[in-house]
């Protein structure tokens, strides 16, 4: 009888067990989260190499709407949208269309500096950013 007695309580601890190890695990994920989007998002100031000169400077700006990245590229020109974009941890990865060739782009993204290869009709190329600091 005494054994059916620790029963409830014995239950009681492993659902609380089980409970708090849910609960942090949930608020591990959130950091994890937290820190990919402080990682890659942001306005950056990028440089591309062996491209035509009109795309060769302009500034990237990487945000989360909703559930979804997305990237907008700013040239002298106007803005550049983009498509398929993907961030895992500090990679990020988007098409864009440069008039009407289609550019795929990789960065790897490492604090305040970005590093990343492009690909397109006329060839490889290579570019590099940096953060810019947000308006004030």
């Amino acid at each position: 009888m005494r054994k059916l007695k620790k029963l409830p309580f014995l239950l009681f601890f492993m659902g609380m067990t089980l409970f708090s190890v849910k609960a942090a695990d949930t608020r591990e994920t959130k950091t994890l989260e937290t820190a990919v989007l402080d990682n890659v998002e942001g306005r950056w100031k990028y440089n591309v190499q062996n491209v035509d000169p009109q795309y060769q400077e302009g500034v990237m700006y990487i945000s989360k709407e909703l559930d979804n990245f997305a990237v907008k590229i700013m040239i002298s020109g106007g803005m550049m949208p983009t498509e398929e974009v993907k961030v895992n941890d500090n990679e990020v990865s988007f098409i864009v269309y440069v008039e009407d060739d289609r550019v795929e782009i990789k960065l790897v993204i490492d604090g305040d500096t970005f590093a990343g290869t492009g690909t397109s009709s006329q060839g490889p190329f290579t570019l590099t950013g940096t953060r810019m600091s947000d308006p004030e």
